[in-house]
């Protein structure tokens, strides 16, 4: 299995102390490597390969604005100052994330659930479509919101369970080569399109998927890798949202005929 790195860049040593405390006690899903200057940073770049830098935005002899120019990884932002005045300075470089710095330290946690976000390559498409899972899922399709937003009316709710049969399996096609083909603004949109899709059913267990292919899609250089698993296990909420929503259908039409 690859191992991921991150280069962590900070030049405060109580800062530095804190961070490795802290992750000796918690199980970061990489290992990191501590430069405390830009300088030392772009001579780490140069000569190593690091999946994610974690970067303190002001440093004695630059800023993590400037320490970007020097790669393509993403990079999880550290700073006090308010985030418009550090996306004012990024020339239109996207970090991953930029996280706000407390005094307390508090801001540790939230550099960890942000790497394990980065890193989340441990989902597996087998593990949620497990047998056991199956039940949970059912249950996943609201059917009772659609009878509160329509109140009742079932031509209505067969319209919009119709719609959603016929549209969103080309969608996600759509969307496959897209990524494939890499074009992350026409992606992004037929996401947009897929999430008010399954709002308006209730499918809660793709709301996961779609916010992490969300997350993924605004990084500086996407992953396509990490796109493309998140779009299989929508394809396949996909295919068995289908299934139900077949199966509902044809009781509402088996309840009109009776």
């Amino acid at each position: 299995m690859k191992e991921n790195r991150v280069l962590y860049i900070e030049d405060d040593l109580i800062d530095q102390m804190a961070f490795q405390r802290y992750f000796e006690h918690h199980e970061p899903p990489f290992t990191y490597e501590i430069v405390n200057t830009y300088a030392d940073a772009v001579r780490a770049l140069e000569s190593k390969t690091f999946d994610l830098l974690i970067a303190d935005f002001y440093l004695h002899d630059g800023t993590a604005a400037q320490v970007m120019e020097h790669t393509d990884a993403p990079t999880i932002i550290l700073s006090g100052l308010e985030i418009y005045e550090i996306e004012e300075s990024l020339n239109g470089k996207k970090p991953f994330s930029i996280i706000h710095k407390d005094n307390e330290l508090n801001y540790l946690s939230t550099v960890l659930k942000a790497s394990f976000r980065f890193f989340d390559t441990h989902i597996t498409i087998q593990s949620k479509y497990s047998n056991e899972n199956h039940q949970l899922f059912e249950d996943a399709i609201n059917f009772e919101k659609l009878h509160k937003t329509f109140d009742g009316n079932s031509k209505y709710i067969a319209d919009v369970l119709l719609s959603f049969l016929e549209n969103n399996p080309p969608e996600i096609k759509k969307l496959f080569k897209l990524v494939e083909a890499q074009n992350w603004t026409e992606a992004g949109k037929v996401v947009h399109k897929l999430k008010s899709n399954y709002n308006l059913v209730g499918l809660s267990q793709a709301k996961e998927c779609i916010l992490n292919i969300q997350q993924l899609l605004t990084i500086q250089q996407p992953v396509e890798e990490q796109i493309m698993v998140n779009c299989q296990i929508l394809s396949g909420y996909t295919d068995q949202a289908c299934a139900l929503i077949e199966k509902k259908l044809s009781l509402m039409n088996l309840r009109a005929t009776m």
